[in-house]
């Protein structure tokens, strides 16, 4: 009966709190309920770590020779092309120089005049009476409108005659140059004049001779 009367004690206490725990291991035993406990971690820590930064040099590594490798290729690359510009720039300096030189031998040609052409035709004007001594040609440079480079040129020619027509045979020989028909297209609209006419000296000179002077003027040529 005592047995009976406690089992029942022991049913109402079990009714009243039905919370209960049965370990079935020692707590000893007993681990972590973590997934990864400390110790794991730095056991882990210690293995990867290396081995990441070692990974991580190796790249940086790499990506310094890869840099370098491009640095040294755009060098080569600048480098060309800083040879290439300086022989453009002589190239261009040169044909610059070329050019000027081209455009003053131009401007030679275009002012040039045949002058064998010229000189005959003053050769056919000068009367018997007359001789010539000397003959100079000359030019100038002059700017039309303070920008048009031209080339103007002058015959001077130097002679003597004799006699009481001295005067007049210069004379004659200064229309037949202002009428020809050659020189009148190249020579200035009263571009032939006499410059000098007076008696000559000398010890083998007479009284009735006389050296002159007369002076073509011709028309200013572009020189471009």
């Amino acid at each position: 009966m005592a047995v009976l009367s406690r089992h029942r004690r022991l049913s109402r206490n079990f009714r009243g709190n039905m919370n209960m725990r049965v370990d079935l291991i020692l707590e000893s035993e007993q681990r972590s309920a973590s997934v990864v406990n400390l110790k794991s971690v730095i056991r882990i820590s210690s293995v990867s770590l290396p081995v990441i930064l070692l990974v991580i040099v190796a790249s940086i590594a790499v990506n310094m020779i890869t840099l370098n490798s491009e640095l040294k290729m755009l060098e080569g690359e600048v480098q060309a092309i800083g040879s290439k510009e300086k022989t453009a720039e002589t190239l261009i300096k040169g044909f610059a120089v070329n050019r000027e030189i081209m455009n003053e031998l131009e401007g030679w040609r275009k002012s040039h005049i045949d002058w064998y052409e010229q000189l005959l035709a003053m050769q056919k004007e000068v009367p018997s009476e007359i001789q010539l001594s000397a003959m100079r040609i000359s030019h100038e440079f002059d700017l039309i409108d303070k920008k048009i480079p031209v080339r103007a040129f002058t015959v001077a020619l130097e002679g003597n005659t004799t006699g009481e027509r001295a005067e007049l045979n210069v004379h004659r020989l200064k229309r037949g140059l202002e009428d020809s028909p050659v020189l009148s297209l190249a020579v200035k609209e009263k571009g032939v004049e006499v410059s000098r006419f007076e008696a000559a000296i000398g010890k083998e000179a007479s009284k009735d001779d006389r050296i002159f002077q007369i002076e073509c003027k011709y028309r200013a040529r572009r020189f471009e």
